[in-house]
């Protein structure tokens, strides 16, 4: 019997809209596609999904890729922060420079990640996030994201979607949500409510018997409902940062490509560049807040 949720109808359309407008893995999705796109190998894919997921900028990883196509070795790639400032671009700075020494060790990027596997789906997947939470400026969170995107756009056949995939507990901004909609006086804790959650979510859209929901779409959903509740956030919104990302970035091939790659993949109802909007929109991180809607983006009339 489902809990007595508070605002779980809100929870769910956030649920849907996320998925309908593709925002929580736009750049999974767009990244998807750039790599199929510019026809890189094994190796380029690996490196690409690393800086992407290390960076979260799809317009710094086209850049800094363009550059190592090009002859420049990864190590010797111009900081990351020569775009971006601030301690979170020092510390992916720090990650990437570590990284790249590692792979120079070991003779490639594949070889490196290939060394720690042994082909079962859940231990390749934690043996990932080991190794790439072991790097200065790096963390568990970020080893993780990592690891997903490398799955998502370079083929790296491992576990992502495993309740155990989040880590032992929730990330703290989607446990943060969880609190907006768990029972006043919860008799579970934190993990067996998300595991509740996640159950309830299924059986709410319709999910056949024994078919499981990807935990991460509902702690996804969780993290942006405790964003939208602070004004933080709205559908959309990573998709305009994208949007300005790449507006920001010099222009390469490869940033040329991940224009036409984003109108490829993203509802066009959702891309500025096609709507007349550059970047993010502040005023549409209240709207929930205020209001209690969740404005999404409408197809042109």
């Amino acid at each position: 019997m489902r809990a007595a949720w508070r605002d779980y109808t809100p929870y769910l359309r956030l649920y849907r809209s996320l998925k309908l407008s593709r925002d929580t893995d736009a750049l999974c999705d767009v990244l998807t596609h750039l790599i199929h796109a510019a026809a890189m190998d094994r190796e380029q894919a690996t490196k690409t999904a690393i800086m992407a997921a290390l960076t979260g900028d799809l317009g710094v990883t086209c850049t800094l890729m363009d550059a190592h196509r090009t002859g420049t070795p990864l190590y010797d790639l111009p900081d990351v922060t020569a775009s971006r400032s601030g301690p979170l671009a020092e510390r992916a700075s720090e990650a990437l420079r570590h990284y790249a020494r590692m792979a120079k060790s070991a003779g490639g990027f594949v070889t490196l990640i290939a060394e720690q596997l042994t082909g079962d789906a859940e231990d390749d997947y934690h043996s990932a996030t080991q190794l790439f939470a072991s790097a200065p400026g790096s963390s568990p969170r970020k080893a993780r994201a990592i690891a997903r995107m490398l799955a998502g756009c370079a083929a790296w056949d491992w576990n992502c979607d495993g309740r155990g995939a989040l880590g032992t507990s929730l990330p703290s901004i989607a446990h943060a949500g969880l609190s907006l909609i768990a029972p006043a006086q919860p008799a579970q804790d934190a993990a067996d409510l998300f595991t509740l959650l996640v159950a309830d979510t299924a059986d709410s859209l319709g999910h056949p018997i024994g078919e499981g929901l990807d935990p991460h779409g509902v702690a996804e959903t969780l993290a942006s409902l405790q964003r939208l509740s602070v004004a933080t956030y709205y559908v959309g919104l990573r998709i305009d940062q994208m949007q300005a990302d790449l507006i920001r970035a010099p222009h390469t091939p490869l940033t040329t490509q991940a224009w036409a790659s984003r109108a490829a993949v993203l509802p066009h109802r959702y891309l500025g560049e096609k709507n007349g909007w550059y970047g993010p929109t502040p005023g549409r991180k209240t709207v929930f807040r205020d209001t209690g809607h969740i404005a999404v983006r409408r197809a042109p009339a």
